[in-house]
């Protein structure tokens, strides 16, 4: 499921994905205090509250959390090939950028997920490159084959070895 070709087809790119569970397991994490309300809300109001109301809209946001959570994974794919990479935006608008284009690459934390901003010399931020891929050893034999030494997101790959 991690990449549909081999590395050294000519025309066809590597597709690289993220896995549902990293993304959806931050989505419950963010959402578990919520979880919290309903006895708090007893204890401190002394009554007995509609718990179950309470309990069904928690349930009712986690299931709108997830498919979002789903459906963005599904839609977030890296393609990589002898041209240049593709991926999507903030907005999941598909970008592309030629190897010889990438101008530099910046680590960023999002809660425990390592990415990277990929930047052009005319467009900070094009697109994020997560580094919790599917198959991260592809990822990084694909760019390695296909990038320049100087490039530098091959340069960021090849110095952070923990990314695998």
């Amino acid at each position: 499921m991690s990449s549909t070709a081999p590395l050294h087809g000519a025309d066809t790119p590597r597709v690289f994905n993220i896995p549902l569970f990293r993304p959806l397991r931050l989505a419950c994490l963010m959402l578990s205090p919520l979880m919290l309300l309903p006895p708090l809300a007893m204890f401190f109001l002394g009554e007995a509250v509609p718990v179950v109301g309470l309990f069904t809209g928690l349930l009712g946001t986690f299931l709108l959390v997830s498919a979002l959570t789903a459906s963005t994974v599904r839609l977030y794919r890296l393609e990589v090939d002898t041209a240049g990479i593709a991926g999507r935006d903030n907005w999941l608008i598909r970008r592309r950028v030629t190897w010889g284009e990438i101008a530099s690459v910046t680590p960023m934390l999002v809660p425990g997920y390592p990415y990277l901003l990929l930047s052009t010399r005319t467009r900070k931020w094009l697109f994020w490159v997560p580094l919790f891929l599917t198959d991260m050893a592809g990822f990084r034999d694909a760019v390695r084959a296909y990038a320049t030494p100087e490039n530098p997101l091959r340069r960021f790959l090849d110095g952070h070895l923990e990314y695998q």
